[in-house]
């Protein structure tokens, strides 16, 4: 038994450590893409150790607890390697994921092992330090927002949006980050316990991360601490028995839900507070999304290659209504990217994944005897990111915490259980054991070596991409493009620095190789129709396809 809990405390630590550089690893000087690549690569080396660990300890791990959840992740995983080798769409961009996103097989593969060792750590009481673990890196990032809000930034971001990104490259992702933060926060300040010095801190550093999410200009941050907070009020309510409070608060809260969606959508009384551009805007990505699950209902388009058909499955007002080159290599919907990219079925096991999360939730309200701001903070933290994903995209930062939160979900409701309803009596321990330690190294090593070795590459190719790019070096430029795995943006380019350095010929070869790797590859066709170095009979084949690709482009009618 002693082993056991043991085994959860190396769990529990090596995701606690594995965030730091998940949420705050960046390499603004050093990559083309100095956010993704080296997030992605710290997801998969953290997952990778927890497997590691878990194989050499499997006699250990509570399979039989977790069977439902394992089982549709099994199933969601199968179903992402059937659309990855049978989609048509290329299998190393579905591996890898498209460039500046990274959210292909590798990333919910990684994902999926993160969420059982959460689960397992929480089932034997190490939800609390994983949330104070979370609190801790979400809170640094809140720090770097504040710096960049006083312009003090010391890395020269080129960002048109505003200068409040964290280490997400972006507002949005930083204020749904932040929101999620907040909504930890609400959840402490209702716990009974603490002083009125702690509180009087809590609601200070809360005051200082609704500003820093104000400055973002991101109207997300505030809208999913909104839900947050709605589901920390509805947990404590339950929890002190404010029977009729709580239905009337529910009944505010499904009006309130109603009038966001209808302003969201440009409709009833907060329609100009909630609508703006980027909201038109997504409204086309989910329309071309589902365009594009209707005509590809079993294997959608493939993982991550929503970016490829989105000309060809927008309408003609989206195409001239922000100008043809405004386009999306997302849906801005989870959802909808699950089913327009991996199918109906991908779709389908999400829901029901989540869906059983959510039932782990209820339980544990229903059966909970007072106000745990453990579970608050953390069931909060997960409707916060949900409510997020409706509007937004699956940020590996952002998609990381989501499913930690889940796992701590299933686990704090496995373990109430048995601990009939305190959910943080089994304490974790670090007992010594001959056996453990002696393989624990080993594990930690092969884990450490494996992770890297399967996604150190996009993040390898990224700073020799930058490095070959600024070098001015044609021969190195030219051979830039070739960097493994192959990307279509990358091609494009090099294709692109060539053609203004007027080396016509070198630019068409790339563009050249680069249709012949992904076919659906606008960019790079549109380099051989305007190349001076291609044929006429290059240029009209470019151009037919080019109508193809993005049939409502007025500059191709």
């Amino acid at each position: 038994m002693r082993a056991k809990v043991y085994q959860v405390d190396v769990f529990a630590r090596v995701i606690s450590i594995g965030i730091f550089p998940i949420f705050l690893f960046i390499l603004p000087y050093n990559a083309i893409d100095p956010i993704n690549a080296p997030k992605m690569f710290s997801l998969v080396v953290t997952a990778f150790v927890c497997g590691s660990l878990g194989v050499f300890f499997r006699k250990e791990l509570r399979l039989a607890e977790l069977k439902v959840h394992v089982i549709l992740l099994l199933l969601f995983l199968l179903q992402m390697l059937i659309v990855m080798f049978f989609s048509g769409s290329n299998v190393s961009v579905q591996f890898f994921g498209t460039f500046g996103r990274n959210t292909g097989f590798l990333t919910y593969f990684s994902l999926a092992i993160i969420f059982y060792f959460s689960a397992h750590a929480s089932i034997n009481g190490s939800a609390k330090y994983l949330l104070n673990s979370l609190t801790i890196v979400l809170t640094i990032s809140g720090v770097y927002g504040g710096i960049q809000a006083l312009g003090l930034d010391p890395i020269p971001w080129d960002n048109i949006f505003s200068p409040v990104i964290g280490f997400l490259g972006n507002p949005d992702f930083q204020a749904a980050l932040l929101g999620i933060l907040a909504t930890f926060l609400v959840a402490k300040l209702l716990d009974a316990s603490l002083s009125i010095k702690q509180k009087a801190t809590l609601i200070l550093v809360l005051s200082f991360l609704l500003v820093i999410i104000y400055e973002t200009k991101a109207k997300q941050g505030l809208l999913n601490f909104l839900a947050g907070l709605i589901v920390v009020f509805f947990v404590w309510q339950h929890s002190i028995k404010r029977g009729i409070v709580l239905y009337v608060f529910s009944l505010l809260v499904v009006a309130l839900t109603i009038l966001i969606i209808l302003g969201i959508s440009n409709s009833g009384p907060l329609a100009t507070i909630l609508h703006k551009n980027s909201v038109s805007a997504r409204q086309f990505y989910w329309d071309a999304a589902i365009r594009m699950t209707m005509e590809h209902p079993f294997l959608g388009v493939g993982l991550d290659s929503y970016g490829e058909w989105y000309r060809s499955a927008r309408t003609e007002e989206a195409a001239l209504a922000f100008g043809p080159n405004a386009v999306s290599d997302v849906a801005h919907n989870v959802l909808l990217d699950f089913s327009s990219m991996g199918g109906v079925p991908l779709l389908i096991l999400y829901i029901l994944f989540n869906l059983f999360i959510f039932i782990a939730a209820i339980k544990i309200i229903l059966k909970s005897k007072k106000y745990d701001a453990t579970f608050a903070a953390t069931f909060a933290g997960w409707v916060a990111y949900q409510a997020q994903s409706l509007i937004s995209i699956n940020q590996i930062a952002l998609v990381t915490a989501g499913w930690i939160l889940a796992g701590m979900i299933v686990g704090i409701e496995i373990q109430s259980r048995r601990s009939d309803g305190s959910f943080e009596k089994t304490k974790t321990k670090k007992v010594s054991s001959r056996m453990n330690d002696s393989k624990r190294p080993v594990a930690l090593f092969l884990g450490f070596v494996m992770g890297a070795g399967v996604s150190s590459l996009p993040m390898i190719s990224s700073i020799k991409f930058r490095s070959d790019i600024q070098s001015g070096d044609a021969a190195r430029i030219q051979a830039a493009a070739y960097l493994p795995p192959l990307e279509s943006f990358r091609m494009y380019q090099v294709a692109s620095v060539l053609e203004d350095n007027q080396l016509y010929e070198e630019a068409l070869t790339v563009a050249r190789e680069a249709v012949k790797v992904y076919p659906k590859s606008f960019y790079s066709w549109n380099v051989i129709y305007t190349s001076p170095a291609a044929s006429e009979s290059e240029k009209a084949q470019a151009l037919a396809i080019l109508k193809l690709l993005d049939p409502f482009n007025p500059d191709f009618k």
